[in-house]
């Protein structure tokens, strides 16, 4: 397969998992998963996003790394306690030990993003029902981005990597402007509307931004 065909496969994999993860935020079984959450645990809705950060901390942090462990204990494989990083370089190529480390990095990497992503659209008062839905939909995908990662479906990996990274513009898109749904829509992230709708939206942007720009004299 040519450079260019996986870059092209690549991209379209994203935008898949970019629409599958606005999809399933508007999906009934989100709707249910929170309210199922509330019931279960006593905590209220505006807390789920937080308690999503929670679970990515521990699962980034602790628990993919301990499992990492425990796979390298199952499968034999050369892994030295006492100078980890370094022995890591030394596991082969594509193992399942290696793909384990390989995904608990990655958990510990997005950390950072949801964090800020969850913060700030919690800051900017965003919709309570878009803030829950996304959280959900994120600690979903990355759970099911670490099973694809260990078991090396590759596919489905990126599927799931797209659909996380979704959720996070997502959030910060609806911090930065309350018509960023619509215009997502269009590009298969948003929360519903149609295209002609997300067209007329652009279009009196840039009319509007043309008036400005005539106001002054260059």
């Amino acid at each position: 397969m040519s450079a260019l065909v996986k870059i092209v496969s690549s991209v379209a994999m994203m935008m898949t998992g970019f629409a599958l993860s606005s999809a399933l935020a508007q999906s009934k079984f989100i709707d249910h998963l929170a309210r199922d959450i509330v019931a279960w645990s006593g905590i209220d809705r505006p807390a789920i996003p937080f308690a999503v950060l929670l679970v990515t901390i521990l699962f980034g942090h602790w628990i993919s790394s301990n499992l990492a462990y425990l796979i390298q204990a199952v499968t034999h494989s050369d892994l030295e306690l006492n100078d980890p990083r370094a022995a890591r370089a030394r596991l082969a190529p594509n193992s399942l030990t290696s793909r384990a480390f390989a995904a608990h990095q990655n958990a510990m990497e997005i950390i950072p993003s949801i964090t800020a992503a969850v913060i700030v659209a919690h800051a900017r008062k965003v919709d309570l029902h878009h803030r829950v839905a996304l959280s959900l939909v994120f600690v979903l995908a990355r759970v099911a981005h670490w099973v694809s990662y260990v078991t090396d479906v590759p596919p489905l990996r990126t599927l799931t990597f797209a659909m996380g990274i979704g959720c996070i513009v997502a959030l910060f898109g609806l911090a930065i402007h309350p018509d960023f749904a619509a215009v997502y829509w269009g590009m298969g992230l948003a929360f519903g509307g149609n295209m002609a709708g997300v067209q007329d939206r652009i279009r009196g942007w840039f009319q509007a931004g043309a008036k400005t720009l005539g106001r002054y004299e260059f």
